[in-house]
């Protein structure tokens, strides 16, 4: 099978993430996956901090971290009042890195205002 190089471009783009419900995928199952199809994971915190099948942060954050080629790309948000699941209009904290170089989007119901707001602190 030839493929173009404009697909090629396309799958080094994909990256899978890990999710906030039991019969989905944690940071653990998508490792596996990772070692199969080299696809890197984007470490969610709002979701590892509500479905982490027993892993610490740090373990998951460092399992994510070592199926990057490159600086990655994590998210981070906090849950709404109320709704664990949904996420906050601003979020209070800033993630714990490590002491790794990492790009983090933030998401907030407030996009950018939120974003603004965290940088002050």
């Amino acid at each position: 099978m030839i493929i173009s190089r404009d697909c090629r471009s396309s799958q080094k783009r994909l990256t899978i993430e890990n999710d906030d419900k039991k019969a989905l995928y944690n940071v653990k199952d998508l490792y596996e996956l990772f070692t199969i199809i080299g696809t890197p994971i984007v470490f969610d915190y709002h979701h590892h901090k509500i479905y982490n099948n027993g892993m610490e942060e740090q373990e998951a954050f460092e399992l994510a971290y070592k199926t990057w080629d490159e600086v990655p790309i994590f998210h981070y948000s906090e849950s709404a009042e109320g709704n664990i699941r949904a996420h906050s209009d601003y979020v209070k904290n800033s993630p714990n890195m490590y002491n790794r170089d990492v790009y983090v989007m933030v998401e907030a119901k407030a996009k950018d205002l939120a974003v603004m707001e965290l940088r002050k602190k």
